[in-house]
């Protein structure tokens, strides 16, 4: 199987829940607009700047946290063993996490680890997200 026929039928098969996307991002900039409240009340002065960053700083976490929520729940089938000639598919040995860096942050998601009895083991979310 080529790695681009590889691709396509784990994306057909990947399935991904519902994730809540408004609530996220409103809890994140409500955090960042209840602490801006506070420091103009009290009479303290806040630059737009500092509105800006601090906005974009809320709307990243609430990404990174979406983004991490989004490939954990990442759900494909059990992979056919490429090593065996039966087309057997992989045994399910367990979720695996796995610490990510990305654009929005760092974060933490979760992968199924698979096996084969010859021995071959496999990531396929790994494989089709191309971590490393």
């Amino acid at each position: 199987m080529s790695v681009k026929s590889f691709h396509s039928s784990k994306i057909q098969r990947t399935r991904v829940k519902k994730l809540n996307i408004s609530t996220e991002f409103e809890e994140e900039i409500s955090r960042f607009a209840a602490s801006v409240s506070a420091r103009l009340a009290s009479g303290e002065t806040v630059t737009l700047l500092e509105v800006e960053k601090g906005f974009r700083d809320a709307a990243l976490r609430g990404g990174n946290i979406l983004f991490t929520k989004f490939l954990s729940e990442m759900k494909g089938t059990a992979p056919i063993c490429q090593n065996c000639a039966e087309e057997t598919p992989m045994k399910d040995l367990g979720a695996r996490s796995k610490n990510i860096v990305s654009l929005l942050g760092e974060g933490t998601t979760t992968r199924t680890y698979y096996g084969c009895e010859c021995g071959n083991h496999r990531l396929p979310k790994d494989e089709l997200l191309d971590i490393r």
